[in-house]
């Protein structure tokens, strides 16, 4: 049995190629690490190795077309008309996939058909835009370094969103990338190995690398791609500010150019540069801890995110994450936004009208990207005439609405855009079933020649029943019918039995078992004049539907503006929308350093919990501007800080917040660290994350920060953890001196809070009466004395043996001096102790910065370990 072949084996023989794999081979050496589609009639097809990966990942059957030498030659294909679903499925599955169209007519071809590369496809790059999630992000990213700055480029191909990042250190800059979430990074290998913390993160996100020569980021070299995505470039004043992110912009524009279609990108919007300081910082992590965003892979419904969504369109659905991911950090900017948000809270009526129309809005920014790609349909073109349509009525029916954020139209462009509306209502036919193939897709009165060849074809049943009824009455046969089969053409059919009758003029075409078939002079005409009014009638409603096309490309500046205030009026008017069905209340924004809300409540929860929910009050800053929180598990210490961080954000991004009152001072970064998990893959235990995370904290954080803490240093040792948490409070109160909440079970904290003006002890309310506990998740003033954790196991159903033992335990600790369990189950390292207090005695905590004291603090631990061994 002869073995299959693969392309390498099959070039290295020599052996002779038929034209088809000749033609097959020139093509697949471009696209070598790509899985290639061959288009063969009805199918796509792909051969050797690119067959036998497909024929795995689609669960399709691998076959064999001929043998090239002593070798069969594998085959799986895929019918054109499913292609869709069948090539997302594979770069669903981080593959690239190289589509081999043919690019002429069979009818034209003298010999073999041509075919070409037409669209590279990728995770970055979604084949079929109808399919793609309305809510996602395909983003492709190029980054570089120059100078010790780091610059990120990335480009969303569905919807043409275009931007640029600027980062001055190594943390800020993979933090950005990770934010951005992208599919595909362009890369050449030599930066993997100038920052392993790149390739890491690219591991560990499933973002798919796409490896380029380094000379694709020499902007010398690629002037031409370039100017293609950003045209004018080098006038362009900015990137003369940043000549560091030219690299990047060079390469991510060599391979969009690369790997798409010749033409123009008129669905890309203008490149811009995001700065940082218009934005409050957030982080990946943060978002996801605080269940702001839902976790990888999870479902959006857990989230804030989740709940937010409520809009109506998908351009407001990618709106309300962008908003929600990055949150302001200027005052005036977020009035804006609030005031376009109060005037949907105080206008309900108009805010249900305004839904209601914009849920009749057609996915704008996906319809221009089918028009880059030359695959618009006459659904698509109507789809925008709708959207023209709603937009227009929408600014006429509500003159009151605030529009300050939005994009305004001159006189001008807004004449322009009428006249899209105008061209597309006068032509397209929004008939169901209107389509090119039936010559139907055209109105009548666009175009003289064309209505004249669609009478033509629209008559042709009428002339052909009068031709029957002549020849009916000329022969003297009971009926003289007329056919047609795409074979034969038009025929009348004759049995045998009458074949007596057939007049002269009757020119036999077809002999048949029991019939005989027939033509005439006239039915030839007719013949000849319906072929050829087909034949012209599709070429000339392509030729307007194209006109059509053109007419939108010339405005696409335009239609992408007008997509962007359709995002901006859906995400906000949904904001507004959930303000009155939550009864959320307007916040009031300060240039102070301070938190003050009151009747608070975490809306996720209080949607499950309904009256069950206990609202919170809480008054932080300019002075106290830190709290420490005590209280048991289960009693909402958790709960409580991420209902702080979740109203601070909506506040920021302009949204009315889930309290009875509030007064927000903004903050310039938002820091959490809610419970951690071990990385294994970065070989980091719990404890390793919770350090890495503190600092980073204490590395990035300023007075205008806001900090979420919850149980520093409980993954250690009691005493390791304690000087831990001590260390890092002292350092919060009298280094940072941002805004914090950190919850602790270490009671021994409140003590240091109690001497500090800075600080100010809470508590989440518990009752205890005869052994049993009851949460009131009331925070009050005031530490909580004990953790009551055996309730809490008591609760999570631990045997009552192991209750029982437990609580004969704590007693025996409680009445040693009230030390810790650990001292009074290793009395040798108890006896340590008096030398670690000698130690301990030397060091001035105030004086220390945050590595210094986690040095101290390991040689103390180094110290105790040795007591223990002797």
């Amino acid at each position: 049995m002869k073995q299959s072949a693969n392309t390498a084996m099959v070039l290295e023989s020599g052996c002779k190629l038929t034209p088809m794999m000749a033609q097959y081979f020139s093509i697949k050496k471009n696209y070598p690490e790509d899985i290639l589609l061959f288009r063969m009639g009805d199918f796509y097809e792909a051969f050797f190795e690119d067959a036998q990966e497909i024929s795995k990942l689609l669960n399709i059957v691998l076959s064999h077309r001929g043998r090239l030498g002593p070798w069969s030659v594998p085959m799986a294909g895929i019918p054109h008309h499913a292609a869709a679903s069948y090539i997302d499925k594979l770069t669903s599955a981080g593959k690239k996939v190289a589509v081999a169209e043919q690019v002429e007519d069979p009818k034209d071809s003298a010999g073999l058909v041509k075919r070409a590369v037409t669209q590279v496809v990728s995770p970055g790059i979604p084949y079929d835009l109808d399919k793609a999630p309305a809510q996602g992000r395909h983003f492709i990213a190029c980054a570089g370094v120059e100078g010790g700055i780091f610059f990120i480029v990335t480009i969303d191909m569905t919807t043409g969103d275009f931007l640029g990042f600027v980062s001055l250190d190594r943390e800020g800059f993979l933090e950005k990338l990770r934010l951005s979430s992208p599919r595909e990074i362009v890369v050449h290998r030599e930066q993997f190995r100038e920052c392993p913390e790149l390739e890491r993160l690219v591991e560990e996100n499933d973002i798919l690398p796409t490896y380029l020569g380094e000379d694709c980021f020499d902007p010398k070299l690629s002037q031409i791609p370039l100017e293609r995505l950003i045209p004018g470039y080098s006038q362009d004043k900015t990137l003369e500010k940043y000549p560091g992110l030219l690299p990047p912009l060079c390469a991510l524009a060599y391979y969009i150019c690369s790997t798409q279609e010749e033409g123009h990108f008129y669905h890309i919007r203008p490149f811009r540069i995001v700065n940082p300081k218009d934005y409050m910082g957030v982080t990946l992590p943060t978002l996801t801890g605080l269940e702001i965003l839902p976790a990888h892979g999870g479902n959006n419904g857990d989230s804030l995110l989740g709940f937010l969504d409520q809009t109506v369109t998908p351009l407001g659905s990618r709106k309300m994450r962008d908003i929600l991911t990055n949150p302001l950090g200027k005052k005036e900017d977020i009035l804006l936004r609030q005031k376009l948000v109060t005037f949907f809270v105080e206008n309900p009526r108009c805010t249900a009208n305004l839904r209601q129309r914009l849920s009749s809005v057609g996915d704008v920014e996906r319809l221009l990207a089918k028009v880059s790609r030359g695959s618009i349909t006459s659904t698509g073109v109507l789809s925008l005439s709708l959207s023209l349509k709603v937009y227009f009525q929408i600014l006429k029916d509500f003159p009151g609405l605030p529009c300050e954020i939005l994009f305004p139209f001159s006189p001008e462009e807004t004449d322009n855009l009428r006249e899209v509306y105008r061209e597309i209502s006068r032509t397209i036919n929004d008939e169901v079933g209107a389509s090119l193939a039936k010559g139907s897709l055209i109105k009548r009165g666009r175009n003289k020649e064309r209505d004249r060849l669609a009478d033509l074809l629209t008559n042709v049943t009428h002339r052909l029943e009068e031709l029957e009824k002549k020849y009916t009455k000329e022969t003297g046969m009971a009926k003289v019918k007329v056919s047609f089969n795409n074979v034969a053409g038009y025929y009348i059919e004759v049995r045998k039995a009458h074949s007596s009758k057939v007049p002269t003029y009757f020119q036999r075409r077809q002999t048949l078992v029991a019939a005989e078939r027939y033509t005439t002079e006239e039915l030839s005409r007719i013949e000849k004049e319906m072929m050829l009014a087909r034949d012209n009638l599709g070429p000339i409603e392509r030729a307007i539907f194209n006109e059509v096309v053109a007419h939108i490309i010339k405005e696409a500046p335009l239609l992408l503006r007008l997509a962007s205030n359709v995002a901006t009026l859906d995400a906000f008017s949904c904001l507004g929308h959930l303000a009155l069905q939550e009864k959320f209340t307007r916040p009031i924004l300060t240039d102070k350093k301070e938190i003050d809300i009151a009747g608070a409540w975490h809306p996720l929860i209080k949607s499950s919990l309904q009256d069950a929910f206990v609202p919170h009050d809480l008054t932080l800053g300019p002075m106290p501007f830190f709290a420490l929180i005590t209280g048991p598990n289960m009693a909402g210490k958790t709960t409580l800080m991420r209902e702080v961080a979740l109203i601070q954000v909506l506040a920021q991004i302009g949204s009315f917040v889930p309290a009875k009152r509030a007064t927000i001072g903004l903050c310039d970064h938002l820091f959490s660290r809610l419970g951690a998990g071990d990385n294994i893959i970065r070989g980091q235990s719990t404890f390793m994350v919770e350090m890495s995370e503190a600092a980073e904290i204490l590395r990035h954080a300023t007075q205008d920060s806001l900090i979420l803490l919850d149980e520093i240093g409980r993954g250690t040792s009691t005493y390791d953890g304690l000087g831990l948490a001590w260390s890092l409070v002292e350092y919060l109160l009298t280094h940072t001196r941002a805004r914090a909440l950190f919850a602790t079970h270490y009671h021994e904290l409140t003590n240091l809070i109690d001497s500090r003006e800075e600080g100010v002890n809470l508590s989440v309310e518990t009752q205890s009466k005869e052994g049993q506990v009851k949460f009131l998740y009331r925070l009050i003033p005031g530490s909580c004395g004990q953790s009551f954790g055996i309730h809490v196991a008591r609760m999570a159903g631990l045997p009552s043996e192991v209750l029982t033992r437990a609580q004969s335990i704590l007693k025996e600790l409680e009445g040693n001096r009230g030390v810790s369990p650990q001292a009074t189950a290793f009395p040798k390292e108890r006896e340590g102790l008096t030398t670690i207090e000698r130690k301990l005695e030397e060091i001035d905590p105030m004086n220390l910065t945050p590595l210094e004291a986690l040095q101290k603090i390991h040689d103390l631990k180094s110290h105790m370990d040795a007591e223990s061994l002797e």
